[in-house]
């Protein structure tokens, strides 16, 4: 529940360690696996006897009357309360020490877990592993909606799970990103002085976390890398900013974390440390726009649609409990991947609309149906010869939903 929830977010973050567990009945085995791993690590801190002790724990660090420890606005809770998981008291004022990472070795077995429900390429699996156990980082490209965010999130939990990395940061890249965005730069403090402020890939750094950048060819690359370019490649730079009158280094080292030396203002990147980008196949001709030297530090793999029968399942898990008239008709209309790629997700999310419209009106099925189509398929439709729509007009009517999306269609269709 989310009081449970909430405490071991906050005791797991003083104890060095934060960990974050998810209320939601899909995440269910993972946050279990979590929580009995923080519980048998707090036993030996605190040696209650069961769950249920640890349960009256956490509502009355939630509770209001007793300081509410778990709220932004709670009491602070006092440090001499924690102690190393070592029978060594850690004396107040000292930084937590780094967790030792092992090196990084991906492999199906240990992702296996987190993908199951997870349509995708065994190839793909293979290719991912050893490009990030070899040091590559990562660009995912394939159609929209073959969850290739949701895999580079995956593939970042498990390496820190496994104790390989620290986490990750998701960001999403822009056309107005800068190097302030992605390096950092000067910002004004309220005294009137200007302080340096990192941004998201020292970020990432500093925090020992992997960077995971969505739609990564969204950027103009050469605007808001800058000298990542160089990092990128391997060597050492120099930034044109200081930390207490020292210029900012970024540094390439031997060992498998990274870290934040404040004292000498130097990054160090490990050998663990990956960006993982992702871009659709639709931007695929903004490659062109990317440097050789970008390019050369980074692997590219293709995340394609699962198998047909694997498309089918997906699709049938998801809607498994609509109406049978919902269930035949979504999966009647895996047919239009012939004509243009549609990824998994944006079945998923047809079927969610469709499951909490029907609950308002669940005597308009076909009207229903087609509100979800033209929202999620259609835009997808975009840019197909006339001849292609001419044949989806045909399959629609075939399904009788035509009269709901001839309208939408015609709108498509390019004027000769």
């Amino acid at each position: 529940n989310e009081k449970s929830k909430s405490t071991v977010s906050l005791l797991s973050l003083i104890l060095g360690d934060e960990i974050n567990l998810d209320t939601s009945i899909s995440k269910y085995i993972d946050s279990n696996e979590k929580y009995k791993n923080f519980l048998e690590k707090f036993k030996k801190i605190f040696n209650f006897k069961d769950f249920y002790t640890f349960d009256l724990l956490c509502h009355w660090m939630c509770d209001s009357k007793y300081g509410n420890y778990t709220s932004e606005n709670g009491e602070f809770l006092p440090y001499e309360l924690i102690t190393e998981i070592s029978n060594d008291k850690k004396p107040k004022g000292d930084k937590p020490k780094i967790k030792e990472l092992k090196t990084l070795m991906l492999t199906p077995n240990i992702l296996e877990s987190k993908l199951q429900g997870f349509a995708i390429n065994k190839n793909n699996i293979l290719q991912l592993c050893a490009s990030l156990n070899a040091g590559k980082h990562i660009i995912l490209d394939g159609t929209p909606g073959t969850g290739k965010t949701d895999l580079a999130i995956k593939f970042s939990t498990v390496a820190s799970e496994n104790n390989f990395i620290g986490g990750y940061i998701l960001t999403t890249a822009t056309s107005d990103w800068s190097t302030f965005d992605t390096i950092g730069g000067l910002m004004p403090e309220n005294n009137g002085s200007l302080k340096f402020h990192p941004g998201k890939f020292l970020e990432a750094i500093a925090e020992n976390k992997w960077l995971i950048i969505d739609e990564i060819n969204r950027a103009d690359i050469d605007k808001a890398f800058g000298q990542l370019f160089t990092v990128l490649s391997g060597q050492n730079v120099e930034l044109p900013y200081k930390i207490n009158d020292k210029p900012i280094k970024i540094k390439i080292w031997d060992e498998n974390n990274c870290k934040f030396d404040l004292e000498n203002a130097t990054y160090y990147i490990g050998k663990n440390w990956r960006i993982i980008g992702t871009m659709n196949v639709d931007d695929k001709d903004s490659l062109f726009d990317l440097s050789y030297a970008f390019m050369r530090r980074f692997m590219f793999i293709e995340v394609d649609l699962p198998q047909k029968e694997d498309y089918i399942k997906l699709i049938s898990r998801w809607g498994n409990d609509l109406d049978d008239y919902y269930s035949k008709m979504l999966i009647d209309l895996y047919n239009l991947v012939k004509f243009r790629k549609l990824g998994p997700a944006i079945f998923k999310d047809m079927i969610e609309y469709i499951k909490f419209r029907n609950e308002l009106d669940s005597d308009n099925k076909e009207l229903i149906l087609a509100e979800a189509i033209s929202s999620y398929i259609v835009p997808q439709l975009e840019g197909l010869s006339k001849s292609k729509l001419s044949e989806i007009k045909g399959f629609f009517d075939s399904i009788e939903l035509l009269d709901y999306l001839n309208y939408e269609l015609e709108e498509l269709i390019p004027n000769f």
